[in-house]
């Protein structure tokens, strides 16, 4: 390390290093030689310490190098294992749609078993049955946490042919049908704090259907009993609640849905909350996650 003081009665001291990071101190007018040295002695461990900051900067991008190469050899094996899983022979991805999501994909941690299994599944449908609108849900698939991917699993289950337009017609039909038996279910689940009618009230949905049941409510002041708004959340929307808000609001991935049924004098009023993809969400959830075996073993009988 080298300091050159000036003769000049305000001098600027240069720190120079191998980095090239250089550090300017201002010494005081009235500063003689001996007292500059004695100066740059005690301001040394600050000097010294930008020096190691520049190699610690280094070091971290060296690692961050090497954990970015980790991660995209995890996801390529997971790619890599889905395309031959296919009987589609694989094409190439423009550049310009695979450099963005190389670049993107490397920044997930290699330990993110939901988040590189999301990015090899993209890179393998894309590899497979490319289109542009990859680009837009890569973007997206960087913005999104574990916890909302697996919100969309949960919800999109393995209902890739729902995607491809393989919907059965009115799949809510039995659901608004059964309005009597339904309204039941929904007073004695809330009243009682049954959890179990999410799961009862999928029997009215045909499976093929992409949702989830969120809320069940009672409301307004019934001649039976004295409650406003009483609510029932499914537990797994209770504990992941911001996620769900944020795939509704900021990604347009989720869209949400209720009814409210009609009731009489001395009737409480109930209604149902519940969520399903949007075309967009329904799209990219195809894109990134994978068929299951036994959703393959099914569509090749």
């Amino acid at each position: 390390m080298k300091f050159e003081v000036g003769a000049v009665a305000k001098a600027e001291v240069g720190a120079k290093y191998q980095r090239n990071t250089q550090v300017l101190v201002t010494v005081p007018e009235d500063v003689t030689r001996a007292k500059a040295e004695a100066f740059l002695d005690a301001i040394s461990p600050v000097t010294q310490s930008l020096g190691l900051v520049g190699d610690l900067i280094s070091d971290v991008r060296a690692r961050l190098g090497a954990q970015r190469i980790e991660v995209l050899s995890i996801i390529g094996d997971k790619a890599r294992a889905l395309i031959e899983n296919q009987k589609e022979k694989p094409g190439a991805i423009p550049m310009k749609a695979l450099l963005p999501i190389l670049d993107r994909a490397s920044l997930e941690e290699p330990s993110d078993d939901t988040l590189t299994t999301a990015w090899g599944a993209l890179i393998a449908s894309a590899s497979l049955d490319y289109d542009p609108e990859v680009m837009t849900f890569s973007r997206i698939l960087s913005e999104l946490s574990p916890r909302e991917c697996m919100v969309l699993e949960r919800i999109f289950g393995d209902r890739h042919e729902w995607v491809l337009g393989e919907r059965p017609p009115a799949a809510m039909r039995r659901f608004f049908e059964d309005e009597r038996r339904i309204k039941a279910l929904i007073l004695d689940a809330v009243t009682n704090e049954d959890t179990a009618l999410f799961e009862k009230l999928h029997e009215f949905v045909d499976d093929a259907m992409p949702m989830a049941f969120t809320v069940a409510f009672t409301f307004g002041v019934s001649e039976r009993a004295n409650w406003v708004n009483k609510r029932l959340r499914e537990p797994f929307y209770s504990e992941n609640e911001a996620a769900f808000h944020l795939l509704v609001e900021a990604q347009r991935l989720l869209q949400v849905s209720g009814h409210s049924y009609s009731w009489r004098n001395g009737e409480t009023p109930v209604g149902i909350d519940w969520v399903t993809l949007t075309d967009l969400g329904g799209r990219f959830a195809a894109r990134v996650i994978p068929r299951s075996t036994n959703n393959e073993a099914k569509s090749e009988e």
